[in-house]
């Protein structure tokens, strides 16, 4: 263990990793539809198989959530349950299996909103309300407690695909323009423009990213457009417009994204009909997605998350 004194008292530093606690990098799939499943799915991102069960969210049913994580916590904030849009923010502990406990609210009761950040700070971004809003709210993910103000996203929107580095969150694809925005993610404001995605606008592509490549899956461009089999990405620490990676095995829109340091795994969708098709690519090269394996239920609208993503550091 680990302390510094910060010239009042002394800090723990924490000097886990995935490695030592789960055996590798662990992605979290959690919730999704069609219907309102609240489960959760768990692999490790190193190797390949199927998905298994972790546990079930609080409520009974639950997609359109956003998803985050640091090294020890996964965590899901609004989303729908069939009749009504939700601001509950529910947790998990990545190391182990089990059920979600209940974490506070966000600001805004929403559904379709995104989530993403660093080790210490998540990030909900935009959402529907019913109507589509661009929100950012925040939480320090190792406490519980009620989302905070960020500030606004640019675009007034829903299904941003995200993805982060230690200090910038980047955030693409949405039903009204083809811009990629970021914020810092320790400080407080509103995004700024980063580039535009390829297919111009472009609603529900899924994101993940180690510490240096943001890669978005699939989606669907706008409007009344096809759904894409496109992999493209960017380098988080600058700015510019994405660039073609290769392709997903079956074109798809609204499935959920997690990562390692090296790998990027995509699982579900809709293509149109929902799949448990579970995808990877080495996130540091181009080409391609290969089977990785099958989640637990065919099921999309949902986000992914894991305990060793490039916000982490």
């Amino acid at each position: 263990k680990l302390e510094i004194y910060n010239g009042e008292k002394w800090w723990n530093i924490d000097s886990t990793s995935p490695e030592e606690e789960t055996g590798g990098t662990r992605g979290l799939w959690i919730g999704g539809g069609p219907g309102n499943d609240n489960t959760i799915d768990f692999a490790n991102i190193s190797t390949t198989g199927d998905a298994i069960n972790f546990g079930d969210l609080v409520g009974t049913d639950h997609r359109q959530g956003g998803n985050l994580a640091s090294r020890t916590r996964g965590v899901h904030g609004g989303g729908f349950d069939g009749s009504n849009t939700l601001n509950t923010i529910d947790f998990v502990t990545i190391a182990s299996t089990g059920d979600a406990t209940d974490f506070g609210d966000r600001t805004i009761t929403s559904r379709a909103g995104s989530g993403g950040g660093s080790g210490t700070r998540g990030l909900f971004v935009g959402g529907l309300t019913p109507s589509a809003t661009n929100t950012i709210d925040y939480i320090t993910i190792a406490s519980t407690g009620n989302a905070v103000d960020f500030g606004d996203a640019n675009s007034t929107a829903s299904n941003f695909g995200v993805c982060a580095n230690s200090v910038r969150l980047v955030f693409g694809g949405n039903q009204t323009d083809g811009d990629i925005e970021y914020v810092t993610i320790s400080t407080l404001g509103n995004s700024s423009t980063n580039g535009v995605l390829l297919d111009g606008r472009t609603e529900l592509p899924s994101a993940a990213s180690n510490a240096t490549r943001g890669i978005f899956f699939g989606g669907e461009t706008q409007p009344g457009g096809s759904i894409l089999n496109r992999i493209q990405y960017l380098e988080i620490a600058s700015l510019g417009n994405t660039i073609d990676f290769g392709d997903l095995t079956t074109a798809t829109r609204q499935g959920g994204a997690c990562a390692s340091s090296t790998r990027a795994v995509y699982g579900g969708g809709l293509a149109p009909g929902s799949t448990d098709t579970i995808e990877y690519v080495q996130i540091m090269s181009t080409g391609n997605a290969l089977d990785f394996g099958n989640l637990t239920t065919s099921r999309a609208t949902y986000q992914g998350c894991s305990n060793g993503h490039g916000g982490l550091g």
